[in-house]
């Protein structure tokens, strides 16, 4: 009977890198009093509440799979991450996992990093484990590294098209839009990599917009006139003229996007300094992640939005509109 039972753990286990939950044993048909028999002379091990590591099948990845399962929307990121992707680099000592700002976790043996964002599209099953995807990893780790050998880990990833060069740039533009600092230098590398064609803008402006409407983002005005326009300077592809959040399609090749980005924060600074946040969505990018994209901007555009109409009624907001920001 203790042999069958051992047999079901085992069995429970074999998958996830020997980690497996109480649910999961007992839909194998372990009950709580074996479970606790098996804690009790050390063949579990409970790292987290609820999660148990069979000790026969224990490995080097036994932990991160059962923090990954005790907190199922986390990822593998940075360099643990690139390590299991295969990138040239050196995996940290303690594993790095990363999860939903404010969870405030901690784990022996375990870093975990917090953010504010992690989409679906970053994620990414690495034999059997979550991890985030080589494009965010490549965004996560661009500015730990020094520019040589930034350029060099881009240059081995992009030759092995993991990731694409697509999904590369939609990326570290997803990663600017929502103010998150450090992509900047990877993107003036991956310029003089690139040398793709630019789309006419009018086109992505249909795309945007059409796409915006499908999500149900109403009281979007195109071709905006800001109050700045001098008759020169200033008309935008679309706006949201209460949340004063302006939304540019930018059809330019990756290389023209880069040179021109002193030009665009400039045009940014001038928008800031009236009230309005500017956010910038390329071809390649609304692409590859059409539904993070649109997503994004109706979160952004609705929250702006909400703001201003408390505003306008008198309720005090204790972050007026400022341009979201997230640490790295």
């Amino acid at each position: 009977m203790a042999k069958d039972i051992d047999y079901k753990v085992i069995k429970a286990a074999k998958a996830t890198g020997g980690a497996v939950t109480a649910q999961a044993l007992a839909q194998a048909g372990v009950s709580g009093t074996s479970i606790r028999r098996r804690v009790a002379r050390g063949d579990l091990v409970s790292p987290f509440k609820g999660i148990y590591i069979v000790s026969a099948l224990e490995t080097a990845d036994s932990a991160v799979f059962a923090a990954l399962q005790a907190y199922p929307e986390g990822a593998l990121c940075r360099f643990s991450a690139a390590s299991r992707l295969g990138f040239d680099v050196t995996a940290p000592a303690r594993p790095e996992i990363v999860v939903r700002q404010g969870s405030s976790l901690k784990a022996p043996g375990i870093q975990f990093r917090e953010t504010r964002s992690l989409p679906a599209v970053d994620v990414s099953l690495v034999r059997g484990m979550r991890a985030t995807t080589p494009a965010r990893t490549l965004c996560d780790i661009s500015w730990r590294v020094k520019p040589a050998r930034l350029r060099h880990i881009l240059e081995t990833q992009l030759t092995r098209a993991t990731p694409d060069s697509g999904e590369l740039v939609a990326c570290i533009r997803s990663r600017r839009r929502r103010g998150v600092a450090g992509v900047g230098r990877m993107a003036e590398i991956l310029a003089f990599m690139l040398d793709d064609e630019p789309i006419g803008q009018s086109v992505l402006e249909m795309q945007l917009a059409r796409g915006l409407a499908a999500v149900g983002l109403t009281g979007i005005t195109r071709q905006f006139r800001p109050p700045w326009y001098d008759g020169i300077r200033g008309i935008v592809d679309m706006a949201d003229p209460v949340g004063r959040t302006i939304i540019e399609a930018d059809g330019r090749r990756f290389r023209q996007v880069t040179q021109a980005h002193d030009n665009d924060r400039q045009r940014d600074r001038t928008a800031a300094a009236h009230g309005y946040v500017v956010l910038r969505v390329g071809y390649q990018e609304f692409v590859s992640r059409r539904d993070t994209v649109l997503a994004e901007i109706k979160e952004v555009v609705l929250s702006r939005r909400t703001l201003a109409l408390g505003d306008s009624v008198g309720v005090r907001s204790p972050n007026r509109l400022g341009t979201p920001t997230e640490p790295g």
